[in-house]
């Protein structure tokens, strides 16, 4: 998963915009992969971030695409302009852990995996299955006003020998998440950009930011999830939240389209 991270000054929000769409235009015509996009909320970056995300089948897919991209008139016409609209950026890699093979390195360095010996249970063929609400589209309350869809993003540093254990206490943090009705998250490890290499990152979006509250509230008092919550503290260092605007979708903010009048040049 390719992810890019800009800070976009508030009057050109707008223009930039515009300047995605064409770009996802031309994308899709060269048969690449769209991003999703997401605006920080809460967290650790400023208020006025973008976020857009693209999975690929295989890094050599990526890198096949990368190649392609740097040959096509269109897109780099598009990749000159596009500096135009932000004022820093920065890129990262992730491997993408949601109903892929466990990686076997996780089995070699964990604490009680012994080597020489045969193990009857081979978790190299176990998948991590993720049923994820990710990429809905956004709906409507009932009183006809727009949802406020949002993702939150779990951010944490997980010990080499912990990663198997660490697994397997997702998978029963998703059956029991599951049985409450919660959307399960998508997972992530880094590859390659600013974080190390032992980074877990789950992602998970609700239909509205009344949701994510309710459930909330819900997780709080329910005995079996407060009792895997107390538990999975054992398999990271630290850890942050944030949580996002889901654009993709979506229809703009107002405060956008005055943003360009009120700081017009």
């Amino acid at each position: 998963m390719y992810r890019q991270i800009q800070e976009v000054p508030v009057e050109l929000w707008e223009t930039k915009l515009e300047q995605e769409r064409i770009c996802d235009e031309a994308e899709a015509r060269a048969g690449h992969p769209l991003p999703r996009r997401y605006r920080q909320f809460f967290g650790t970056e400023r208020s006025h971030i973008r976020v857009s995300q693209r999975e690929y089948e295989s890094i050599a897919d990526w890198a096949k695409m990368f190649e392609e991209w740097l040959n096509n008139d269109e897109l780099q016409k598009i990749e000159a302009e596009r500096h135009k609209y932000f004022t820093w950026e920065r890129e990262e890699l992730y491997y993408v852990d949601s109903n892929s093979p466990t990686p076997k390195w996780m089995e070699y360095i964990s604490k009680d995996f012994d080597i020489n010996q045969e193990k009857k249970e081979n978790n190299q063929d176990k998948q991590i299955q993720v049923n994820s609400n990710n990429h809905c589209a956004p709906g409507k309350h009932e009183n006809g006003i727009p949802k406020l869809r949002v993702m939150y993003r779990h951010i944490q540093e997980v010990p080499n020998e912990l990663w198997t254990a660490k697994l397997e206490q997702e998978r029963r943090s998703d059956e029991a998440e599951a049985k409450a009705g919660h959307p399960l998250p998508r997972r992530y490890r880094a590859a390659f950009g600013t974080e190390n290499s032992q980074i877990r990152v789950s992602e998970r979006e609700y239909d509205s930011f009344l949701d994510l509250a309710r459930m909330t509230e819900e997780y709080m008092v329910n005995k079996e999830l407060q009792k895997i919550e107390a538990e999975r503290h054992k398999y990271f260092t630290w850890e942050r939240e944030e949580l996002y605007y889901v654009d993709t979708g979506g229809e703009p903010p107002l405060w956008m389209k005055f943003a360009a009048k009120l700081f017009k040049k």
